[in-house]
């Protein structure tokens, strides 16, 4: 039986499950690391800019792939968020077993006003002795948190400190519970911010390919801008639609859906 585009990459999580969060954590493992979230892997870290200066060199593995996330983001596109990130991807498989009847629609919100202005937030706090939120606020550490906890306690009694609550009743609000499952990723992700503008910047070099919308087919029947779970198919005034390319992950789930066919990953 020939898998959809979507079961496939359902298929890439769950190996990006298994390479990078406890108990397995093949990746960290490797290295020396319990998870992501401990040197040398820890990428989030790196976005303080005392924590960048002091730790860089110890959080080696982490600065490798960030810089290797941000130059596949400029080249290709946002592959990592799409296929392999298992923080953004757990959230978005377990908001599809949730019931549509209980589901938040964050959509609404102007998502890469709120996602710029955290980031803005999150390098500059820390000039001011205000800490690194984006360690304190962290998708990674507490789904590894949930995950680790299967075996071992330690784990578990960190979720139950009063930020590990705060951050799982967070996951819980804009993961599991969000429409799409990528409210997190859209609002509160440094590293998606960073490779969601290099993302844009790369759309603009003809060359790369990125998911378009050919104007000729599109009909403006919405069903893309209802399935897209990073809110990045925007209506236009002459009613068909476009890609935001600040927030566009290549999952394809648009190209599956449109009836017309108007959605394409091409160069121009």
């Amino acid at each position: 039986m020939k898998l959809s585009v979507q079961n496939k990459r359902y298929l890439f999580i769950i190996a990006g499950i298994l390479l990078f969060l406890p108990p397995i954590a093949i990746v960290p493992r490797f290295f020396g690391a319990m998870s992501m979230c401990s040197a040398p892997m820890c990428m989030r870290m790196l976005f303080s800019i005392k924590s960048f200066v002091a730790m860089s060199n110890l959080l080696y593995m982490g600065l490798i792939m960030l810089i290797a996330i941000l130059l596949i983001s400029f080249f290709a596109g946002r592959y990592w968020c799409s296929y392999l990130c298992p923080f953004g991807g757990i959230t978005e498989i377990i908001s599809k077993i949730v019931p549509q009847k209980i589901k938040i629609n964050y959509s609404w919100i102007p998502s890469p006003a709120v996602r710029y202005g955290y980031f803005a937030a999150a390098l500059m706090l820390p000039a001011f002795g205000i800490g690194n939120i984006c360690g304190t606020f962290c998708n990674v550490t507490v789904i590894s948190n949930l995950f680790g906890s299967t075996t071992n306690s330690a784990y578990l009694i960190m979720i139950q400190t009063f930020s590990g609550l705060v951050n799982l009743g967070m996951i819980i609000l804009l993961g599991f519970l969000a429409v799409g499952g990528r409210a997190y990723c859209n609002f509160l992700c440094p590293i998606g911010a960073v490779d969601g503008f290099l993302n844009w910047m790369g759309s603009k070099v003809k060359v790369f390919k990125r998911i378009k919308v050919d104007d000729n087919k599109c009909n403006g029947c919405d069903k893309c801008i209802k399935e897209c779970p990073v809110w990045a198919i925007e209506k236009k005034e002459n009613n068909t639609v476009k890609i935001n390319q600040i927030s566009c992950i290549p999952c394809k789930i648009c190209m599956e859906k449109c009836p017309e066919k108007a959605i394409s990953f091409r160069k121009d």
